[in-house]
């Protein structure tokens, strides 16, 4: 998809979206990990939540620069609806 992608903003655009569907397809297994991971085992549940706080702050990062320079506000990573609010 990128690679057919023509140069500036329309590459920009299309990356910053991939990327956050990217960073969603992180979550799902993280918060399982949060979820089902033995609790005893601390080291792997700050591992799990911090990829969690990671691609979550990834993906609002990406979502607010698609809305400031490209006003492509409201983009929903898997879906790419739009909506209102601006948290993910």
């Amino acid at each position: 998809m990128l690679e057919s992608t023509p140069s500036g903003t329309p590459f920009n655009q299309t990356f910053l979206r991939s990327f956050s569907n990217h960073h969603l397809s992180a979550l799902s297994p993280s918060l399982s990990c949060q979820i089902k991971s033995d609790i005893a085992h601390g080291e792997l549940q700050r591992y799990c939540e911090d990829i969690v706080v990671t691609q979550k702050n990834g993906i609002n990062d990406m979502r607010e620069m698609l809305c400031k320079k490209y006003s492509d506000c409201g983009f929903v990573p898997a879906t790419g609806d739009k909506r209102k609010d601006q948290d993910f």
